[in-house]
């Protein structure tokens, strides 16, 4: 019996008998008293149970029944359900409170599109007693909230060990994800090495490369022109300064449309990131954060503002690009005997059809999760529909199946749409399944038998799973279906809300 409902149980059972107790020795309010107290835990006996893998062993997470191994978890998940059917309160709720005692040192890159997924982890990290584990980076609002000082401060582009051109590419490859996207090589391969070479000189001058300031370099004028008075003076002594001259001396020689073009492209690459607030947060000189925090353990989860409409997909979008080449790098830096005792980071995106990449020169979602789960890392995916994941992508559905392909691990709950239910029932595949039919005559009967090849779940089922309901597909190729109901903040009771709602609906209130 699971150890949270046994001691409600024996509650219930002294209840109950000092109830009948009282009851003989002529004590009816003692008795009802004791009566109520017993119906009190008889709720906390008889709802829904909660799983949770056994301390110590070596399956890291259960839900329905099923558990999942470490090697099994790192497989990538896909959580699909309506919207209020219980992505988070119910499945990734469950998750991350049994994380937090499987795996208390996992690190985490939480990303979402309300700005509001940092108050569900500060919850569960607080009721774990390790609110310390949370990094929230939040910049202010614009005109707003001047008196909140900034705790936790990054420079993107800030880790010295990662060569200029790399991150030249996360900023073209993170602006081709939101949106900007041609049909003109030039000036793409152009930006990229302009972009380069502004962080490049920046640091040949003395100062702290950001994106922001890479920004200041190319569209003002003024910076522009003090950036290379300093890089002059310094072209004497340094070959390297000398270098980057001479490209700055050649851009300016360019023609006019060519480096009008040139110049544009590169300030719509970096302008996103060139607000004040934003600066404060993601630009700094003086950072107290860096992506390998979540190798120590740390969850990561920027939040940015609703009012920063366009600036915040663009952060999102560098923050899932950033982790996965931060987990490519794991090849590079340890040996294969070194991998099974890193740290396991996961990459959560709630809401994640809007995180979709589809870049096809640089990092992207469906040729990078094959790779990142052998690093440690694993990608949890939740959103209302897997059609919601096709505009994204440009309505690739030849990408979105690679994409779900690699999310092994499936949660799926209600979805409305005819597309989606169809590739919610891909995900179990197809099983011979036989008919039969008789007819009936005057003289004899016939019976006929035809097989035919069917999904193993028929599309309509994803359509009457009621709230809470849930098939979860493993790894393996089992199934399960059951209630994920809501979970406490530790996640080991059904929350409250949820019980007086169960008794509510039997009781007919």
């Amino acid at each position: 019996m699971n150890t949270d409902r046994a001691q409600y149980l024996c509650v219930c059972a002294l209840a109950f008998g000092g109830s009948v107790t009282a009851l003989v020795f002529g004590m009816p309010w003692v008795a009802g008293i004791a009566a109520v107290v017993g119906f009190l835990q008889l709720c906390n006996v008889i709802g829904p149970q909660v799983d949770m893998p056994d301390e110590g062993g070596r399956h890291v997470l259960k839900m329905l029944g099923m558990t999942w191994t470490l090697d099994e978890f790192l497989t990538h998940w896909c959580i699909v359900q309506r919207s209020g059917h219980g992505k988070t309160a119910g499945v990734i709720r469950t998750m991350f409170s049994q994380l937090m005692v499987t795996i208390p040192n996992f690190g985490c890159i939480a990303i979402d599109e309300k700005a509001n997924f940092h108050l569900v982890l500060g919850k569960i990290c607080k009721a774990f007693k390790r609110p310390e584990k949370l990094i929230v980076l939040r910049p202010r609002r614009p005109g707003r909230d001047l008196d909140i000082p900034i705790t936790h401060m990054m420079n993107f582009i800030g880790d010295r060990t990662i060569p200029w051109d790399t991150y030249a590419q996360l900023v073209i490859d993170t602006a081709v994800a939101c949106g900007q996207k041609t049909n003109n090589a030039f000036f793409k391969n152009q930006g990229r090495k302009t972009i380069s070479n502004l962080f490049q000189t920046l640091d040949a001058i003395g100062i702290t490369p950001t994106l922001a300031d890479a920004y200041d370099f190319i569209a003002d004028d003024r910076t522009y022109n003090e950036a290379l008075e300093r890089l002059q003076l310094k072209a004497s002594e340094s070959e390297r300064c000398a270098e980057l001259l001479s490209f700055w001396a050649s851009f300016d020689k360019k023609a006019p449309e060519e480096k009008s073009g040139i110049k544009s492209t590169t300030e719509l690459y970096l302008a996103p990131y060139a607000t004040d607030e934003l600066r404060d947060v993601f630009s700094s000189d003086t950072p107290n954060v860096t992506l390998d925090c979540v190798d120590k353990g740390f969850i990561l989860c920027p939040s940015i503002p609703q009012a920063y409409l366009s600036q915040r997909r663009y952060i999102t979008a560098w923050f899932k690009l950033a982790g996965y080449y931060h987990l490519l790098r794991r090849f590079d830096d340890y040996s294969e005997e070194e991998h099974a005792k890193l740290t396991p980071v996961i990459l959560l995106a709630d809401e994640g059809q809007n995180s979709l990449l589809c870049s096809e020169e640089g990092l992207a979602d469906h040729n990078t999760l094959d790779k990142i789960r052998e690093a440690r890392g694993t990608l949890i995916l939740a959103m209302q529909s897997y059609s919601s994941a096709l505009p994204p992508l440009d309505g690739k559905k030849e990408i979105a199946e690679v994409v779900f392909t690699n999310l092994n691990n499936h949660v799926i709950g209600a979805i409305r749409d005819e597309t989606g239910r169809e590739m919610a029932a891909n995900v179990f595949g197809k099983e011979w399944q036989r008919d039969k039919s008789w007819s009936f005559g005057a003289m004899n009967n016939t019976t006929s038998v035809r097989q035919e090849l069917r999904h193993i779940f028929h599309t309509g089922i994803f359509t009457r799973l009621p709230k809470f309901r849930a098939i979860i597909f493993h790894v393996e190729g089992r199934w399960t279906q059951g209630y994920l109901y809501p979970r406490t903040d530790d996640g080991r009771k059904i929350s409250p809300r949820f019980r007086y709602m169960f008794w509510k609906r039997i009781f007919g209130v």
